[in-house]
């Protein structure tokens, strides 16, 4: 816990024991935080450096632009390890329970794009340990984001697999909150899990060609409108 001098929020980061903080990123934070109207309902996340076990650089990923609850809700899009955040979004992880999660950073980044706020820091504030096993955190080509979406469309369709973790997770999380969600946050999730089960073929057609939701990445972002279209979301 972070407790700013001076002032009665408390924050709370995340440490992954392998990686390594640069020396200003809980400055960083702070300050950013601290600037903001409701502090205790944000979230600080920032850029990343990988680098390889010996702490040599590898690359700096690109920066986010598409970031929010429509982007929540189907992709989880920064590392735990980013992360500073307020008091009441820390009350409100408390409020779930870990078997809702798909994975705990991607909860809180829904819980702050919804009920609070995010601010992102386009600097690199920490060295993301990147080893010879790691299966996240890593960019991968558009040949490898091909070869794998297209592998999980022939899985789907061999095991009858149907339904996103990234949905199943939205209605827990819709379920555990809907009492502080917007209308149109609820909407949101629900309009997909209609889709999905009742869905007209016309009408999950006219949600692919403009969905309220997306992906950062382009490859994905079509893929996810191909699910919905084909009923596989």
């Amino acid at each position: 816990m972070l407790t700013t001098e001076g002032a009665a929020t408390d924050l709370f980061a995340l440490c992954d024991q392998d990686d390594v903080w640069l020396q200003d990123k809980v400055s960083a934070a702070v300050q950013l935080l601290m600037r903001q109207t409701s502090p205790e309902r944000t979230l600080y996340v920032s850029r990343q450096q990988f680098v390889d076990e010996e702490l040599k650089p590898i690359m700096v990923p690109k920066p986010k632009k598409h970031f929010g609850f429509a982007n929540a809700v189907v992709e989880s899009s920064f590392s735990g390890c980013t992360m500073v955040f307020g008091n009441t979004i820390r009350q409100l992880v408390l409020l779930s329970r870990p078997s809702d999660w798909n994975m705990h950073d991607w909860w809180i980044y829904l819980i702050a794009s919804s009920i609070g706020r995010i601010v992102y820091d386009h600097e690199p504030r920490m060295l993301y340990r990147r080893h010879t096993t790691n299966t996240s955190g890593w960019e991968p080509t558009l040949t490898e984001r091909i070869n794998e979406r297209t592998a999980e469309f022939t899985a789907r369709y061999r095991t009858g697999d149907v339904g996103l973790r990234s949905l199943r997770q939205a209605e827990r999380f819709l379920n555990t909150y809907r009492n502080l969600l917007s209308h149109d946050h609820a909407r949101l999730i629900t309009q997909l899990v209609d889709l999905r089960k009742r869905g007209t073929t016309i009408k999950r057609l006219r949600y692919a060609i403009k969905p309220l939701v997306q992906r950062e990445s382009w490859i994905d972002d079509l893929a996810l409108r191909l699910m919905i279209l084909l009923k596989q979301h």
